[in-house]
Parts: structure tokens; sequence; C-alpha cells
């Protein structure tokens, strides 16, 4: 959860208001001023969460979910993999934080190598489920002409070496997630201008 810090919404009009000397105003320009006001306050506030979701789920998408793609890809994860992780959901949490659930999953055969590819394995055993045997091609030396060829591979089960543990959408989370808020903020403030001014 990261904190958007726009708690005191009257403070910071405030100080973005200024007002000219009293004794310069006219009481019509004055009423319609405070009601103008009035109208653009309550407008912020009956829109600002929307607003926040909108602009979190763009800035999100933008910031952290287009880096952590090009991580991926750079980790060599399958374009499966990579096209499958996606922004699940985005949470505003009260008037100062949000929260932003990143869903990488790609199932097959009930093992889910997303998951596997940012958590890590252990060395384990793979069989054929639907095979009689598994099969690959290898790039190898022939035994033939000595020369390096891909070659075909069989195996009715064999043990594979684990995975490491990237935690890349953790790390690209708690990267990115404070450049979100600074874009968040800046949009807030340029949207409450916009209708204040």
């Amino acid at each position: 959860m990261v904190a958007l810090g726009l708690d005191n919404l009257e403070a910071w009009l405030d100080v973005q208001l200024k007002p000219k000397p009293l004794n310069e105003v006219k009481i019509s320009e004055l009423m319609s001023a405070v009601q103008a006001r009035k109208l653009g306050i309550s407008h912020i506030r009956l829109q600002y969460k929307d607003f926040v979701k909108k602009r979190l789920d763009v800035r999100s998408r933008q910031l952290i979910l287009t880096p952590l793609r090009a991580k991926m890809r750079g980790h060599n994860f399958s374009n499966k993999i990579v096209m499958n992780t996606e922004i699940a959901d985005i949470r505003l949490v009260g008037n100062r934080k949000f929260r932003v659930v990143i869903r990488s999953e790609y199932i097959v055969d009930g093992f889910d190598v997303g998951l596997a590819r940012e958590k890590g394995t252990r060395d384990h055993w793979i069989y054929p489920v639907f095979a009689k045997a598994l099969h690959w091609k290898q790039r190898g030396r022939s035994s033939s002409s000595g020369r390096f060829e891909r070659q075909d591979k069989f195996s009715k089960g064999h043990k594979v070496s684990g995975m490491p543990r990237l935690m890349l959408i953790r790390t690209t989370l708690d990267e990115q997630s404070p450049k979100v808020v600074k874009e968040v903020r800046s949009d807030i403030k340029k949207w409450m201008k916009s209708i204040l001014v």
C-alpha cells in the first residue's frame, strides 16, 4: 500500500488560490466566486475517488506493468506468461493509500508456471502426462558429423533443476510505486486547478 497524501483539500485550495485585496472586489464578484468555489469543491469531492482510481489505473499500467513485462522478457519468460501478466485490481484504501494486485498466471497441466517463475522451484521430477515419453529438441554435437545440430531428445521422466526465485513482480512494485504516487499527485493537482480556475 502506498500513500497518496491529499487529506486536507481545503488547506491545499487556500494555498493555490490567491485572492485580490477585499477593497478591489465587488460584492457580486465575491458572491459568484464563493458560489463557484463551493461548486468546484463539491465537484472535486464527488468525482475525487473515480478520478484517482482512473489515474491510478493509467499510471500503474504505464509505470508498473510495462516495465514488469520488459523485465520478464529480459529474463526469457515465455511470451504466454508475459501476456498473461496483468493488473487484476486497483483499490483505494481510505483517502491516502492504494493497493495494486498483479496476476501472473499461466497454468500448464495443473502447474502454475507464472508463479513458479516468480517464487522459484526446487529440483523436481517431470513425467509425461498425455504421452509415453517427453520430447524436446536440444542443441548438441552430432556423433556422425561432429557438428552442432538440434537433436531430438526423449525421456520417460527425468529430474530437472529448479528455477531461481526472481520476485520480479514484488521488486517492480516496490521500485515503481513511488513513481506512480508522484504522477497521480501531479494529475490530481492539475485536475483540481482546472476545476477551480
